[in-house]
């Protein structure tokens, strides 16, 4: 056997192996648990370069959803949630990092680069949001490079959101949905 659990010496690294894949997709499923997993190098057309959730109830205790990314070149085309696309889920994000997350090909209009939120009821906690980014063909069509939140209640308790760049609107947050921060 390895030894004891050690991350450093012993990461969970989920990543793709395709050309155009996004690592994770959960649907309809009702007990979703990553712990310590680290999820990168997604790469998907219109949205969820990382994770893609429809109907889930997912929770991510200690992982690291990093430098995935979302593309759309279409003309007018759009594109949802480099590091994570989420619709009508329920989500538990703690002590969990959501970084560098960007938009490859620029689309017409961006929405989400860390994490599109549409729907659900998402908790966030003792959680980093740093680095990413949203883009778009002109200055104001890209929004919310952190979260971009549409419908649905979402909770962001003692978790940093900072250096996040968006080509227009809310380099951090964009809310559109019920949204409650403490000591952010």
């Amino acid at each position: 056997l390895p030894g004891p659990y050690d991350t450093a010496i012993w990461p969970t690294i989920m990543t793709r192996t395709g050309a155009a894949e996004r690592v994770f997709y959960i649907h309809d499923c009702t007990n979703a648990v990553l712990r310590r997993v680290t999820i990168t190098g997604g790469y998907k057309k219109l949205s969820g370069g990382g994770v893609y959730l429809d109907k889930a109830r997912a929770t991510f205790d200690s992982c690291v959803i990093a430098t995935n990314q979302t593309f759309n070149a279409d003309n007018w085309g759009q594109a949802y949630g480099a590091g994570i696309y989420s619709v009508n889920s329920v989500v538990v994000f703690t002590n969990s990092v959501l970084k560098a997350n960007t938009f490859a090909n620029t689309p017409f209009y961006g929405r989400g680069g860390g994490a599109y939120v549409s729907g659900g009821d998402w908790t966030i906690t003792h959680s980093v949001v740093v680095s990413n980014t949203v883009l778009g063909w002109y200055d104001n069509v890209a929004y919310g490079a952190g979260f971009f939140f549409e419908g649905g209640n979402h909770r962001l308790l003692n978790t940093l959101v900072a250096d996040n760049n968006s080509g227009f609107y809310a380099d951090g947050i964009y809310a559109n949905a019920g949204l409650q921060l403490s000591n952010c």
